[in-house]
């Protein structure tokens, strides 16, 4: 299976004129998997939509009764629940926290779930249900409300070709702890606080790290916000027209290579 998508892979990179990619970590990966021409490959990244129309918190509290939440007082991850995501560690590493924060999992369950939430249960027993919620899909409003009345966003992804939600929390005020590897520091700048995916002992002292710091809170609240104006709809258009505009002007010759291209093959 592995060698067939690699050569299918291969084949639409060697076909393709132009190749759009969302971050400069995957350009990277693509160039050391594959022989294809560094200046054949663009970088646009993703856009996000702006979110910094925030509800009043008394209304944000009367929305989370609906997830018998409060305000602050939970730690938030979202994603597909499978191991790329690292769940296990996220639990491993807040089991060790003294809190009373809940850990609240959003994603649908994915590849191996079983054992990524299973041990949770296993290391709380009868308090699973107290100190965890997992609400798996919600509607993209009540993940916004989600994301605002976070205390903290976690998201020690193993791999992630971009990351959207650590901008996602961002954008709503909810300071993101994340993965020092792939393309998350290219994609959160200075406005996260980096962690070694593998080191549960590094995710747990992040969490206790803002918990027992305020002021750092707030400081990386200003700092993502700053930060998301990078990923605009605008500059992505930007960055879409910069790959396209060559690819237009050649067009007609493209277009004859490959119809020579055909032609030969009869």
């Amino acid at each position: 299976m592995i060698k067939i998508f690699f050569n299918i892979v291969t084949k639409n990179l060697k076909e393709s004129a132009i190749v759009l990619t969302p971050s400069e970590n995957t350009k990277k990966d693509i160039l050391e998997c594959f022989d294809v021409h560094p200046d054949k490959i663009y970088v646009t990244s993703q856009p996000i939509v702006s979110n910094f129309w925030q509800i009043k918190e008394d209304a944000l509290s009367e929305f989370l009764q609906k997830y018998q939440l409060k305000v602050k007082q939970y730690i938030l991850f979202v994603g597909a629940i499978e191991p790329k995501k690292n769940i296990r560690r996220i639990i491993d590493a807040y089991s060790g926290l003294d809190t009373d924060m809940p850990l609240v999992i959003v994603g649908k369950k994915g590849w191996l779930w079983e054992d990524e939430i299973g041990k949770l249960e296993r290391l709380l027993g009868n308090s699973f249900y107290q100190k965890v919620k997992l609400l798996e899909y919600v509607p993209k409003q009540d993940l916004n409300f989600l994301y605002q009345g976070a205390f903290c966003f976690v998201f020690p992804s193993l791999y992630e070709g971009f990351g959207l939600p650590p901008l996602e929390a961002m954008s709503l005020g909810c300071p993101v702890i994340t993965s020092n590897v792939s393309s998350l520091p290219e994609v959160c700048g200075n406005a996260a606080l980096y962690v070694d995916p593998y080191n549960t002992s590094e995710i747990r002292q992040a969490i206790a790290k803002l918990i027992n710091h305020p002021q750092l809170r707030s400081q990386m609240i200003n700092a993502g916000k700053e930060r998301v104006k990078l990923f605009t709809m605008e500059n992505y258009a930007q960055k879409l027209y910069a790959a396209y505009i060559p690819l237009f002007c050649h067009f007609p010759s493209i277009l004859n290579k490959r119809i020579k291209r055909k032609n030969s093959g009869r």
